[in-house]
């Protein structure tokens, strides 16, 4: 929406739905966009605000014997997540001179998760492991004896808050072949986490129930504060007509302080991480339909509150439980190096390639301790994605083609052991260098096509096709009987009518073939085969 003086403003809003195809999955979800900014002059200012609010109920995985019997079942309930989360952006943009722009950004971010979620009581798990050599023994056998396990269940509760202010201010400048910008950010956040676990038991469905009478422990009491700076310069050349050269270099600086604890006393612990980024791209203009680029970056990435409070091999935590003041975590560094082309073969057609590769040093990832839940974060010290990116767009009058296939090859590029529920002395979850990392599929491809049916009308849809993917905690395809999370691909369908300048309504059915499939496995100990125990 326009008015004079340079006035204008866009509200939006989305309000979601649903009782999920699988048992007690239902969920809600609402999302507020508001925005009011002028345009006047050498002057521009705007100021946003988003909203959002949810209740999503999840399943998480499912063991495979329920699976077999019914992929809709959920392994144990109730998995609840409340979420709200805000964020109120103002940003302002002046003309200096007719070289020389200023832009200054500034938000206030803050956010709220509470979670509650009904697991297995590793007390209990032990014990069925221990009853599977003697099942007679009187701990195993009778109720009433002692060493008897009558709690198969813990019920969790979360809370979780963050809070976050920060300003950024930009200068451009062009001179000649030039156009520089040199700036600066800054931000402080705070956040703040709370974990309750409490006694309960599994009914008939599996849904935790807690025992009455039970009192919740305050297991977790996390206190952070983050503090971030960063200064970035970067200049785009004209070396010609045809060549651009980009360079840019991106300084960081951060400090995190913790206070954690179960939840008293609570200990103190305090990390710094600096960091210069560079980066060097260049682009060539072999004709008019024809453009060839490459480009090298290096970025890095501070460890978050949670992962150094859960750093200790051997204190594991159940995660984001158990947090203690843990080892110090590397930051991690990436290096990567793209090659690519876009051309334009014919009127209309637009073909673009990219080969890529990633290199990351001291990589964060989540390991398990050998147990079903607990864990704790770990630097790898190297592991590489690269691969080939290839995409194609088609215009024949009313109607739009688009074609991208990705091709990923992501490995631990070090030795090294990932514990797990199955990894065992003798049969460890080992990886080496071209070890596939679980969960990312080699192959992915996707077909689209939009037709204007009318005036305003278009109807279009879209295939999706994934390659097989790694279960996690079978890495070293020690485990066979595990497989592969098996490729799928999915049909979705769309269609949308612009009835007026500043209406839209639109439908979409994803999963339009009802296919059946995963998109995640890993290995663990089915404590409900077939659901029952």
């Amino acid at each position: 929406m326009r008015w004079e003086g340079g006035w204008h403003a866009y509200a939006a809003g989305t309000v979601f739905d649903e009782d999920g195809w699988r048992d007690k999955s239902s969920g809600r979800l609402g999302n507020l966009f508001l925005k009011l900014g002028r345009d006047q002059g050498d002057t521009s200012w705007s100021l946003s605000y988003a909203y959002g609010r949810s209740r999503l109920t999840g399943n998480g995985l499912l063991n495979q014997s329920l699976y077999d019997i019914d992929r809709r079942a959920g392994y144990t309930f109730s998995d609840i997540t409340r979420n709200r989360s805000g964020l109120l952006n103002f940003q302002l943009t002046h003309a200096l001179t007719p070289n020389d722009d200023l832009s200054v950004v500034a938000w206030h971010r803050d956010g709220r998760r509470q979670g509650s979620n009904g697991d297995v009581n590793e007390d209990w798990s032990e014990w069925l492991e221990e009853c599977e050599d003697d099942p007679q023994a009187s701990a195993c056998s009778n109720p009433s004896g002692p060493g008897y396990v009558k709690n198969n269940a813990v019920f969790n509760r979360s809370d979780a808050r963050q809070w976050e202010v920060g300003t950024s201010v930009q200068w451009s400048h062009r001179s000649g072949i030039h156009q520089w910008a040199l700036g600066a950010e800054m931000a402080h956040s705070r956040t703040r986490y709370d974990q309750y676990t409490q006694e309960a038991i599994f009914n008939a469905e599996r849904v935790a129930v807690p025992i009455p009478g039970s009192e919740a422990e305050h297991e977790v009491a996390l206190r952070g504060r983050n503090s971030r700076f960063a200064l970035f310069l970067a200049d785009t050349i004209r070396i010609n007509e045809q060549t651009r050269l980009s360079l840019s270099a991106r300084w960081n600086a951060s400090r995190v302080s913790n206070e954690l604890g179960h939840p008293a006393p609570l200990e103190r612990e305090s990390f710094s991480y600096r960091k210069l980024n560079p980066a060097i791209g260049i682009s060539h203009d072999l004709s008019r339909k024809a453009t060839i680029f490459a480009s090298f970056s290096q970025g890095s990435r501070m460890p978050s509150a949670l992962e150094l409070g859960c750093a200790d091999p051997s204190e594991p935590c159940t995660l984001p439980a158990g947090l203690q003041s843990d080892p110090y975590l590397k930051q991690v560094v990436a290096r990567t190096l793209e090659i690519g082309a876009r051309v334009q073969p014919a009127e209309g057609l637009q073909i673009a390639g990219a080969l890529f590769r990633t290199v990351s040093r001291d990589d964060i990832v989540f390991v398990r301790a050998g147990t079903s839940q607990a864990g704790y974060f770990t630097n790898v010290p190297e592991t590489r994605r690269q691969g080939l990116e290839l995409s194609a767009r088609l215009k024949r009058g009313d109607w739009n083609w688009q074609a991208g296939y990705t091709f990923l090859d992501a490995t631990y590029q070090s030795e090294g052991v990932l514990p797990g529920p199955l990894s065992t002395e003798k049969k460890p979850n080992t990886f080496s260098p071209g070890t596939r990392m679980a969960g990312l599929p080699r192959h992915v491809f996707k077909l689209g096509v939009d037709w204007r049916a009318a005036p305003g009308v278009r109807i279009g849809g879209d295939w999706l096709a994934f390659g097989s993917q790694v279960v996690a905690g079978n890495e070293s395809g020690t485990r066979p009987q595990l497989g592969k999370v098996a490729g799928f691909g999915v049909v979705n369908l769309r269609a949308q009518w612009q009835f007026s300048e500043r209406w839209k309504a639109y439908v979409r059915v994803n999963n339009v073939m009802n296919k059946a499939y995963a998109s995640y496995g890993t290995g663990a100990e089915d404590l409900f085969p077939g659901g029952k125990r």
